[in-house]
């Protein structure tokens, strides 16, 4: 490991599965490695269970783990800026701050701070967890686990069958490619199935959700949301609220629930229900059967085959 008048670098011995720990001890940072000796560098002296270094000068904190299956853990009280590597093997990375992680190959687990978050899986099966701040998680390659917690945060599934998970906090959830299951919970988000046939639930507030490409499940949940289908044949659930879904091309089976919704089916053969509340149901284009459902209900189409009042 090496000291500057900026960084503090750990660098891992390869061929290991390396257990590193970096904490504060007083006007020190204090280095640990269970899985391989420890030899330290320029400004950093070393002991027979760990390196000291001079925290005076100290504005990052870079780790790299090599090769192998290894542990890097930077504990909480150290509150700059944290940058963790994987590299290749299965790997586990945490910090208690702020930071950057990236997992590279491997299923890895990584585990971000209290401070803003940029977090990488790499390849393979990762799991990738938030902080209560503004968070930035890429699944990347694998089938990944995305989970931000609170904050305004944005969540990127990369190719793989994906879960994303927002948590409380006004989110921007790109799923990506393939099949993905995404979850906007609490407050105001965005959420784009992007390929794939999706699962898309917008959860408590007013969302923007668009299901995508191929056949998606899109659910507006509760909350005055904006749901659109895209292409191919979609299910559109509207959810509490007053609601505007928009099937958009494609035979699609659309559901307003409570609330004055609104409901286009686009091109193509819909079904549109506007179950309780006083809805607005466009049919658009093709030949679509409408149902308001409770409520004194709007029916307006090119060819609507019957409406139900």
């Amino acid at each position: 490991m090496e000291q500057s008048t900026k960084n503090l670098v750990v660098l891992s011995e390869a061929g290991a599965n390396n257990v590193i720990k970096v904490t504060a001890s007083g006007p020190d940072y204090v280095v640990t490695d269970s899985g391989a000796a420890l030899i330290g560098g320029n400004g950093c002296t070393a002991f027979p269970a760990e390196v000291r270094c001079p925290a005076t000068g100290i504005a990052r904190i870079v780790v790299r783990a090599a090769d192998g299956n290894d542990d890097v853990t930077v504990a909480p009280n150290i509150l700059g800026f944290v940058a963790l590597y994987g590299d290749d093997g299965d790997d586990a990375l945490q910090f208690g701050s702020g930071g950057f992680l990236a997992g590279g190959e491997g299923n890895d687990k990584l585990f971000g701070g209290r401070g803003d978050n940029i977090i990488f899986g790499g390849t393979g099966d990762d799991e990738l967890y938030g902080g209560p701040s503004l968070d930035n998680l890429n699944g990347e390659e694998g089938n990944d686990y995305l989970y931000a917690q609170e904050g305004g945060d944005t969540l990127r599934g990369g190719r793989g069958e994906d879960q994303l998970i927002a948590g409380a906090g006004n989110d921007t959830l790109e799923c990506d490619q393939d099949r993905d299951y995404c979850y906007g919970e609490d407050d105001n988000d965005t959420i784009d199935g992007g390929t794939g046939k999706d699962y898309v639930s917008g959860g408590n507030g007013d969302d923007q959700v668009t299901g995508g490409v191929e056949d998606d499940v899109v659910h507006g949940d509760a909350g005055s949301d904006w749901v659109r289908g895209g292409t191919d044949d979609d299910i559109l659930l509207g959810g509490e609220g007053w609601d505007s879904l928009d099937g958009e091309p494609g035979n699609d089976h659309i559901e307003g629930d409570a609330g004055r919704d609104k409901l286009w089916g686009g091109v193509n053969d819909d079904d549109l229900f506007g179950e309780l509340g006083d809805d607005t149901l466009h049919g658009d284009g093709g030949n679509d059967f409408l149902n308001g459902g409770a409520g004194t209900d709007k029916c307006r189409g090119e060819q609507v085959v019957r409406c139900e009042r």
